[in-house]
């Protein structure tokens, strides 16, 4: 029988910039590459050259602790907790300029080794994953060196663990500039600050506007507390995670309602009958914050580790740039594919008056392992 080749719609590049090789669709688009090294990386001098980078700061910043599956709560604006919020707008905005500089060398490198100093969490994973998924590809990404601006947006609270907000202008010459929204966690007073979420909005679409008070303080939102919102931020993360598994015939169809959009109704359709899909999923991060409309942007993360098989007379077909099931599936034909994704996504969850749908603003994974059953094409 004539095995008939089946061709997928994964989640589009755009989510979090340009695909770019070994990451899967999930690359900081910002500033540092994401390719092979010419040759093997100085794992001890990368990391070294981090360290350095980050001891230049005088702002006595370092990198996080909040763990894997911890939530990201921030209280509110009270003048008490004003005096003791552990960092500045002007100092965070600083800080990330220099970040970006002592985080580039792992990626220039290759060099995985040398992240844990400055990332955790979703962060962690997925840019593990694409250092990875690049030396198992083998080619050369280069992501190109562009202007950025940096806002910054710091809740006033002592509490730990301690996150702020970053939103990065880049502008590209010659093309549409783009917004990265990065999130940096402090596990306590001694702790450093490492970046935990990451996430690029489409082309020219404009950063969420973000509510501040008179002292220049924003608002974090309880992820668990849906007050005066459409949904509380950790049931749009777990309702978005049901979206995305009705697309593959599992579950039921969302009772939220999400917005139409690159990331909803253009990439989630019913369920391919060629293929039979198993999916289980592990959040790891939920934070929200204010926005100007009384509503929250929300920033999740989730380990995806989805399987795959064709029925039969199909076959699952690996493209020759790894473009379809990611780097560490080499091009092929396949009867099962394990594919296992870090996800991130951002969203905006509407004031509950408006009667408004969620809006998903970005949403991009990295592979971080492959495992396959080859079939004969």
């Amino acid at each position: 029988m004539k095995r008939r080749h089946i061709l997928e719609i994964d989640l589009p590049c755009a989510g979090l910039g340009a695909c770019g090789g070994g990451s899967g669709g999930n690359v900081k688009p910002t500033m540092h590459s994401r390719r092979p090294a010419a040759e093997p990386p100085d794992r001890r001098g990368g990391l070294h050259r981090a360290l350095l980078s980050i001891g230049l700061l005088t702002v006595g910043l370092a990198a996080v602790g909040c763990g894997a599956g911890e939530n990201g709560s921030v209280g509110g604006n009270s003048a008490a907790l004003k005096e003791s919020a552990p960092i500045t707008a002007s100092a965070a905005e600083q800080f990330v300029k220099q970040w970006l500089v002592a985080d580039a060398p792992a990626f220039n490198n290759n060099n995985a080794a040398a992240l844990p100093p400055l990332e955790e969490g979703p962060a962690l994973v997925a840019d593990q994953g694409a250092i990875l998924g690049a030396l198992a590809e083998g080619t050369v990404t280069p992501s190109p060196q562009v202007p950025f601006t940096v806002k910054a947006f710091v809740p006033a609270t002592a509490s730990y663990p301690a996150v702020f907000l970053a939103e990065l202008a880049s502008m590209p010459a010659g093309k549409p500039g783009y917004v990265n929204l990065f999130l940096f966690m402090k596990d306590s007073p001694s702790s450093p600050w490492r970046q935990a979420f990451y996430s690029t909005l489409p082309n020219g679409q404009a950063a969420p506007a973000i509510a501040t008070d008179a002292g220049g303080y924003a608002e974090g939102v309880d992820p668990t507390s849906g007050v005066g919102l459409v949904a509380d931020p950790t049931a749009v993360a777990q309702q978005y995670v049901a979206y995305w598994n009705w697309s593959a015939g599992l579950g039921a169809f969302p009772t939220l309602k999400f917005a139409p959009g690159p990331f909803t109704t253009d990439i989630f359709t019913s369920p391919n009958s060629h293929v039979r899909y198993t999916e289980s999923d592990q959040f790891d991060g939920v934070w929200a914050f204010r926005t100007v409309d009384g509503g929250a942007l929300v920033l999740y993360g989730w380990k995806q580790h989805d399987q795959r098989a064709s029925v039969t007379g199909y076959h699952l077909v690996q493209s020759s740039d790894r473009s379809q099931y990611g780097p560490f599936i080499a091009p092929g034909c396949y009867a099962s594919l394990d594919l296992r994704k870090q996800t991130m996504v951002a969203a905006l969850d509407p004031p509950k008056s408006t009667g408004s749908a969620v809006n998903v603003i970005a949403n991009g994974f990295s592979f971080t392992s492959g495992g396959s059953v080859a079939a004969s094409c």
